[in-house]
């Protein structure tokens, strides 16, 4: 659910990708519970591989899928707010920004294993980064083209990445522009 307000634009974190691992999560600790607490099903008796296999793959990854998607799809409020100022991500421990319009070069999507990421490049890395270090360290580049110097996950957007950066370079332009 994307807010176009006046001011900018208010992205909110995508949930299908949580609420997806914890339907598997639940269906692999369900398959597990029931291979591991009953010897049979309509007198079917289950072999010792698939007890092994409940044991040591289905009930570990089930448990992870769940402990892990619980805090994404639990939370509220917006994760990347795009305003008059620049753009402020939230969806970090500390928020980070505003940064302003001024020293962003651009925007670019990618995919990198499947997933989409927003790729935002710098005017100046350095000067930009550097307030702000430790709370911009996991989306500095590690993945993507050599020009995004911050990369923000598909799943803290709730759009199209296309739609997203064609959005974004809007804005900056006509923020840019008017300062």
């Amino acid at each position: 659910m994307v807010e176009k307000l006046d001011s900018g634009i208010i992205y909110y974190r995508s949930k299908s990708d949580s609420i997806g691992g914890l339907v598997v999560g639940l269906i692999l600790l369900g398959f597990a519970a029931v291979v591991l607490t009953q010897g049979s099903i309509f007198g079917i008796g289950f072999s010792q591989d698939l007890k092994m296999l409940s044991t040591y793959w289905a009930l570990p990854i089930g448990v992870v899928l769940l402990l892990v998607n619980i805090k994404h799809t639990r939370a509220t409020g917006p994760t990347v707010v795009a305003a008059k100022n620049g753009i402020t991500l939230r969806f970090t421990s500390n928020p980070v920004g505003p940064i302003a319009w001024s020293e962003i070069k651009g925007f670019t999507s990618f995919q990198y294993r499947g997933k989409w990421y927003l790729g935002v490049t710098l005017v100046d890395p350095a000067k930009t980064l550097t307030p702000m270090k430790d709370d911009v360290l996991p989306l500095v580049r590690t993945i993507g083209p050599k020009k995004a110097h911050l990369t923000i996950p598909g799943a803290m957007m709730d759009d199209y990445m296309t739609s997203i950066e064609r959005e974004l370079d809007e804005l900056r332009q006509i923020h840019t522009w008017r300062a």
